[in-house]
């Protein structure tokens, strides 16, 4: 179940929650948690009005607690670029253990 939200009002903490599509595991190796790490770091740096106060990474999903300082801030944009680009680490490190078909 998602809670999409338009408009994150400034200095006001937000949960974030995300699991695997279909239950798979995201996270298989220290490896796979660093590099989402220092995505999530990376975008920080990009994005100066957004903090993370609290994070819990389990191998199948994982919580951001984040406070924004800004209104207007589009915070589905920052968890959008953090994900796609794990997906694409995440497939290309994961390709040769795919059969294809």
């Amino acid at each position: 179940m998602s809670n999409y939200r338009d408009e994150f009002l400034p200095d006001t903490y937000y949960l974030i929650s995300n699991k695997g599509f279909n239950n798979n595991i995201l996270f298989e190796s220290g490896d796979d948690y660093k590099t989402f790490i220092l995505y999530v770091i990376a975008n920080l740096l990009d994005h100066p009005v957004l903090s993370i106060s609290a994070y819990c990474i389990l191998p199948k999903h994982f919580h951001l607690i984040v406070k924004n300082k800004e209104k207007g801030f589009k915070l589905s944009d920052f968890m959008r670029k953090i994900q796609v680009s794990y997906a694409m680490y995440f497939k290309k490190k994961n390709a040769e253990k795919v059969e294809l078909k």
